[in-house]
């Protein structure tokens, strides 16, 4: 559970840290550049912010550098977000989701709005599962599938399917 709040407040940092400027330039998002996936059944498209940053993760129990990959993805008008961590990363292949130390998917919504944000998290339990398909050290290409428990409410929960990302990574 140490390691699931390790991972839950590192993809909160990394999601907050990432957040688009309003004053912004806009930017070309479309070469490559797609990150969707359905949301219980209703397709939100990611693409306005998407990003695939490759580096490494210092473990909190005995300090073990490992790689890691983060994708995180925006709606247009960032009323969703969604980021997925890799670690222990070493290229294409299948990569279960959830339990302590391994890879998370966090996921928030904030309908119509109003500024009340719904947060959700991958969970050991609820499982799931990423799959990169290609990886040559500058684009990532891939599918994910898996349900999230809200944060606030743990009978709440969200089911995230059939998702792809196409993206360039940077360091």
């Amino acid at each position: 559970m140490k390691h699931f709040h390790l991972l839950l407040l590192l993809c909160l940092s990394f999601t907050l840290a990432s957040c688009p400027d309003d004053e912004e330039p806009p930017q070309n998002f479309n070469d490559p550049g797609a990150l969707v996936a359905k949301i219980n059944n209703q397709t939100v498209d990611f693409s306005r912010s998407p990003d695939a940053v490759f580096g490494t993760y210092q473990s909190g129990n005995n300090g073990e550098v490992i790689d890691a990959l983060f994708i995180r993805g925006a709606s247009p008008n960032n009323a969703h977000e969604i980021d997925l961590t890799l670690l222990n990363f070493d290229g294409p292949g299948m990569y279960q989701i959830g339990g302590p130390g391994s890879n998370f998917v966090y996921y928030q919504y904030v309908p119509g709005g109003n500024g009340q944000v719904f947060s959700f998290a991958s969970t050991e339990e609820l499982g799931g599962v990423i799959n990169v398909t290609s990886y040559n050290g500058t684009t990532i290409k891939g599918t994910f599938n898996l349900v999230a428990m809200g944060i606030d409410d743990p009978e709440e929960t969200r089911t995230i399917s059939e998702g792809t990302f196409d993206l360039e990574t940077r360091n």
